[in-house]
């Protein structure tokens, strides 16, 4: 679900404790409590001592960590790693340091939920240090021209075609940018979790298992 609050931390209307000893990882990355932030996507395992959740582990799932490809001012979206994300009045925007907006070619880290579309519905953006290694969380298909993809973005998995046990499913990739084709050369690819980055239904509550936005005024978004 999405992070909406802390003093403990506030998923799904649920208040779910946690300490420094929680063991956090940030797309498959070990992380601490510190990096946890309102309007990220998290999966939190959790058990109930005397009537209080308290988390086992907490796991950051970015949808996307790469540069903005391309802005789109007028539909307020942008495209990073050929994954389309609408921003919206909700969304959380942390540009780097005095930065009034976000600009193509930025490094960021968008967090979101997916329309039946594909698209992505951004919950934050922060940015990130650039780096050669970027990472994309989605269902893996088929690709047009064979292969795998992720949203619009072409995967070159280790093993060619994708495991039977990952089509259709929600993964995360870890890898780098092929300068020739524009693939995904994935380093990594973990089998994530269907009911965290699946379609979003429009922010709905359903008792535990929809999800909550954090709400944030919408920051300017240029070229």
């Amino acid at each position: 679900g999405v992070i909406t609050g802390f003093g403990s931390v506030c998923v799904n209307g649920l208040e779910i404790e946690y300490d420094a000893a929680t063991p956090v990882d940030a797309n498959g990355a070990p992380a601490d409590a510190s990096a946890l932030a309102i309007g990220q996507v998290v999966v939190i395992e959790a058990s109930e001592h005397r009537g209080t959740l308290h988390a086992d582990r907490i796991a950051v799932r970015d949808a996307a960590v790469g540069p903005i490809e391309r802005i789109d001012a007028a539909r307020n979206e942008i495209a990073v790693l050929g994954q389309r994300v609408r921003i919206d009045p909700v969304t959380r925007i942390e540009t780097a340091g005095d930065a009034p907006a976000l600009h193509r070619g930025d490094f960021v880290a968008v967090s979101g939920l997916r329309h039946e579309d594909g698209s992505i519905a951004a919950t934050r953006v922060d940015a990130a240090r650039p780096s050669g290694r970027v990472s994309v969380t989605g269902p893996i298909t088929e690709g047009t021209r064979g292969g795998a993809s992720v949203g619009d973005l072409a995967v070159a998995l280790p093993q060619g075609g994708i495991p039977a046990e990952l089509r259709e499913r929600i993964v995360l990739v870890i890898g780098s940018i092929d300068p020739n084709s524009g693939a995904l050369r994935a380093e990594r690819v973990d089998q994530g979790d269907d009911r965290v980055l699946g379609e979003d239904r429009g922010h709905e509550d359903d008792g535990g298992a929809g999800v909550q936005v954090g709400l944030s005024a919408l920051h300017g978004v240029g070229q």
